[in-house]
């Protein structure tokens, strides 16, 4: 059996390149994979810029899958309607992985809207990583076959409370909350931080800690201009240049981890893996309800879901985490983070491909 996938990048930098790293490495001890990312060399696809690209990459992927059995998709826009004319009147399967925002989103687009809802439904199965994904498919391709098939989350090794480096930052006294995520309206940051001017009255000391990238200079000007209205100088703190391997540091020092992500222009959290990496450490969890971090948190054991946009609501939920305490939650969130393994991902996968 041989299979083509497509995807974005191989990146362990960011959550789509994890994703397709963990699942790729896995399907090589089973199955024949080629993989086919986005980039500048010759046997890659095109970065999506303009008709002819398009068109560039539909007749290298409909190339590659002559020879396999398979064609899956890592998302549907614009992955799957790739995989769609790679197959189209041949009898190979394709499957398409639904993350979020580019699997749902450009339905509501009538042209792209018009191809994808074909490639949804020539899909022998649509992978969705949550429940609230699968719906959002479902409300506008009410045929399409989906199937939840959860994902894992990325094994950290163990650290010591407290390096050098993030003691010089956080004092055990000051609680803390977390965010770990690129600086973007979708994430919510500016109504964590509105929560945090709120916690501010009874908790003088308390730190919010963003991590992420910061190249969405209009938001994260916003989020300056906030913190001089709420005279949050000292509450605050931007991390830019964090490693993945420094990242368990963090979310073993922190007190809570928020994830307040809003449903914005059609973008919305399809689930927030990163929930699941401070999991391992035992750190509770605020997120937002309505979005794919529904299946992330289980209400009221690994954490609480609030209202979107409700700085009051995620105010009280994180006073909540705070004032029972981290190890109140953490056995639970630890117990539920090795509910989300990437070797059952995989299992799932194989058990369709081979169907």
């Amino acid at each position: 059996m041989k299979i083509v996938i497509l995807t974005k990048n191989l990146s362990e930098s960011n959550g789509w390149g994890r994703y397709s790293l963990e699942i790729v490495k896995r399907l090589k001890k089973n199955i024949e994979v080629e993989v086919l990312v986005e980039g500048e060399e010759a046997q890659n696809l095109k970065v999506l810029k303009s008709f002819i690209s398009f068109l560039k990459n539909l007749i290298l992927v409909r190339k590659k899958a002559r020879k396999a059995d398979i064609v899956h998709a890592f998302d549907g826009w614009p992955f799957g309607v790739y995989g769609y004319f790679a197959v189209l009147g041949t009898g190979k399967k394709l499957f398409i992985s639904g993350h979020g925002t580019y699997t749902v989103a450009p339905l509501d687009s009538f042209l792209k809207g018009f191809i994808l809802e074909k490639a949804y439904l020539r899909a022998n199965k649509i992978f969705c990583n949550s429940r609230y994904t699968a719906s959002e498919i479902l409300k506008r391709v009410s045929r399409a076959k989906v199937e939840v098939v959860p994902l894992g989350t990325s094994q950290f090794t163990e650290v010591n409370l407290y390096d050098d480096k993030t003691r010089s930052i956080i004092s055990e006294k000051n609680p803390t909350v977390i965010t770990v995520g690129a600086l973007k309206k979708r994430k919510g940051q500016i109504y964590t931080m509105q929560a945090i001017s709120i916690l501010k009255k009874d908790f003088p000391n308390i730190l919010y800690v963003m991590v992420g990238d910061d190249s969405d200079v209009s938001y994260k000007n916003e989020l300056i201009d906030l913190i001089r209205e709420k005279k949050l100088e000292e509450n605050v703190l931007f991390l830019k240049d964090i490693k993945d391997q420094e990242l368990p540091e963090w979310y073993k020092s922190a007190d809570v981890q928020a994830l307040n992500s809003v449903n914005h222009d059609g973008h919305f959290e399809g689930f927030g893996l990163v929930i699941l990496e401070g999991y391992q450490f035992g750190l509770p969890a605020v997120g937002s309800r309505d979005c794919g971090i529904e299946d992330a948190i289980s209400d009221g054991e690994t954490g609480y879901l609030a209202e979107q946009k409700n700085p009051e609501d995620i105010a009280e939920k994180i006073r909540i985490v705070l004032e029972k305490g981290k190890l109140s939650f953490s056995e639970d969130c630890q117990k539920y983070s090795r509910k989300f393994n990437w070797d059952k991902t995989v299992l799932e996968y194989l058990k369709y491909y081979k169907h």
